[in-house]
């Protein structure tokens, strides 16, 4: 072989560079439809979750006079590891097979979307879950709680938040009137003792929130519904009819709201139709 005909064979400098750049703008081109691709799937899931915990909820409901699982109960197991006793809703519909939850990020209460940090300083987190949020996207409300099941043989993760002012913290004084402690939370005259609402109470169940991007439970704070699709922009939540879908920021509640801080029936209730569902309702009973 002569020395030309192997000169011949071989790529130039300019066509190296040339084949470089077409590969380095196809990345350039494919990345971004990836990422794209990617946060589909991740939504597609958690509303597949949402929807899950929406249908099993409501069977519960079925099976139990209309009633919700409780956010939390204080004597239905032994005092765990922790010094805790108590179970809360995700433990309890686990417990009866209405919705899979486990230890680890592949429970049917883990969004996809979510931080795989924990909301407990006990187990090395940064923050409790009962820390409130600064706001809709900070990370802390993307965090998960985990709490022993029941029989108290492993940690049950859960990263979604559920409608409710959670039990076991007494109720929450609002001029006169109780936010009570369980599912939903709402706004009813002081009574002395805690109310679980019926499903058979809610007059729109396409509109009442029942679980959502958020952390742990609703409490009256707008900041624990977590905006953690879409580069912020989204919560995807599910209702009490067993739905679930994407909720846009500019349809929900903030805190930058000129009503806020003091959380009034009006928006909280969402009474002006302004947020695409509701929160709290008013005398469910």
């Amino acid at each position: 072989m002569t020395r030309s005909s192997r000169a011949s064979g071989a790529f130039t400098l300019i066509e190296l560079l040339v084949v470089i750049s077409i590969i380095a703008l196809l990345i350039g081109i494919l990345l971004p439809a990836l990422g794209a691709a990617r946060e589909t799937a991740r939504t597609a899931a958690c509303l597949s979750n949402l929807r899950q915990v929406s249908i099993g909820t409501y069977a519960y409901a079925t099976d139990s006079r209309s009633f919700v699982a409780p956010p939390s109960e204080d004597n239905t197991r032994k005092i765990g590891p922790q010094g805790f006793a108590g179970v809360y809703w995700w433990n309890r519909l686990d417990e009866l097979d209405y919705v899979q939850a486990t230890e680890g990020f592949d429970s049917g209460f883990m969004c996809p979307a979510g931080l795989k940090e924990v909301a407990n300083t006990s187990l090395g987190g940064p923050k409790n879950w009962f820390d409130p949020p600064l706001s809709q996207t900070d990370e802390h409300g993307a965090r998960y709680v985990a709490e022993f099941d029941i029989r108290n043989t492993q940690r049950q993760a859960n990263n979604y938040g559920y409608n409710a002012y959670d039990g076991g913290f007494g109720d929450f004084n609002w001029g006169g009137k109780n936010i009570r402690s369980y599912f939903p939370a709402a706004i009813i005259p002081v009574s002395g003792r805690n109310h679980q609402a019926s499903l058979d109470a809610v007059k729109d169940q396409t509109t009442l929130l029942l679980a959502f991007d958020g952390l742990m439970f609703f409490r009256a704070d707008s900041n624990r519904l977590n905006r953690r699709h879409a580069g912020g922009s989204v919560m995807n939540a599910s209702y009490v009819d067993g739905h679930a879908s994407s909720v846009v920021a500019g349809a929900m509640p903030t805190d930058d709201d000129p009503s806020f801080p003091g959380y009034t029936a009006p928006k909280l209730a969402n009474e002006g139709n302004d947020w695409d569902f509701r929160v709290i309702v008013k005398n469910p009973f």
